[in-house]
């Protein structure tokens, strides 16, 4: 049958979106297969395709030709601050500024043959195990000083707060428990003394 008018109006505006977008985009363009309304045209039932984006066919040959033509390879960027060009080959240390030193992908040169991501710990290991530790001449007090503060600050203000809510609900008890005291004693009075 025919795609229910739900799923055209919903194709078309996504359909309209993408191509808004693509008009909008300065240095790169969105796949063919997303802006051009020429399978709008062409397919417009279950039998023809498949209500998706982009919309894919249900004949084999033209559906491996949407496939292929839609297909890309994702990678991982690396080597936007090579080593010896931004950083020291050896420590890994950025030029021209001391005790700076970068431990990402951004620092290789080729792409790694497998998965990024333990060539990326790796890095990170090695470098970490090769820098010298801190020495206490150089060292800066004022970033722990400053975060010891912000966590007394931040205890005590949690510390009030707990308190306060504690105290508060306290009160409302012993407030409750005088309200009902009292209406106890006027039940008692009134049945006690005989009012003609």
């Amino acid at each position: 049958g025919t795609f229910p008018a739900e799923v055209v109006k919903a194709l078309s505006s996504i359909r309209a979106a993408f191509i808004r977008t693509n008009d909008e985009l300065d240095k790169c363009t969105l796949a063919p297969e997303f802006i051009t309304n020429e399978i709008d045209e062409i397919c417009t039932t279950w039998d023809e395709c498949v209500p998706t984006i982009p919309l894919l066919p249900k004949d084999p040959n033209k559906l491996r030709t949407a496939v292929f033509s839609s297909m890309a390879s994702s990678h991982h960027t690396a080597g936007t601050c090579k080593a010896g060009t931004v950083v020291e080959k050896g420590t890994l240390a950025v030029k021209g500024v001391k005790g700076l030193y970068i431990s990402d992908l951004s620092v290789v040169s080729q792409p790694v043959d497998m998965h990024p991501m333990m060539t990326a710990m790796t890095l990170g290991l090695l470098l970490g195990d090769s820098i010298e530790s801190i020495p206490i001449d150089t060292y800066e007090p004022f970033p722990v000083v400053f975060s010891f503060i912000c966590l007394l600050i931040t205890f005590t203000l949690i510390s009030s707060w707990i308190i306060s809510k504690c105290c508060r609900s306290k009160k409302e008890t012993e407030f409750k428990g005088r309200e009902q005291s009292t209406k106890i004693s006027m039940i008692w009075n009134r049945e006690t003394i005989h009012l003609p």
